[in-house]
């Protein structure tokens, strides 16, 4: 959504600090948790700069390709399949490269599966 707003008007930049951030301690939630609700969230920002943003490949290409990557990787989080992710992307071209990036998408995925279950089996 903020993507959206500052393609549509002018963006004004302050040259003074607006806040502090602290560190947060190690019992209080992060929001770095992927939850099935976390993964949606970052699946549409992914989709959003796959579908608008991908003129800037030639400037930014690393992070062009790890917004496809990780479409795929959210995609297989929430429960959509590989038709699906497909079909929710507009062009063709996007379509390509959407599927060029999904065996890294799903590696991503499986490891998302698979830490929780090694991280409870050190632990014990």
């Amino acid at each position: 959504m903020w993507f959206a707003i500052a393609r549509r008007y002018r963006t004004r930049y302050v040259n003074e600090y607006l806040g502090i951030n602290f560190p947060a301690a190690a019992s209080e939630p992060r929001l770095s948790s992927l939850t099935v609700a976390t993964a949606r969230g970052r699946l549409l920002f992914h989709q959003a700069v796959i579908e608008d943003y991908l003129d800037f490949v030639t400037i930014a290409p690393l992070l062009i390709l790890k917004s496809l990557i990780n479409y795929s990787r959210y995609s297989f989080i929430v429960g959509i399949g590989l038709p699906a992710q497909l079909s929710r992307i507009r062009t063709v071209g996007r379509k390509v490269l959407v599927l060029s990036a999904v065996p890294l998408g799903f590696a991503f995925f499986i490891r998302d599966r698979l830490l929780p279950l090694l991280a409870r089996r050190s632990a014990s």
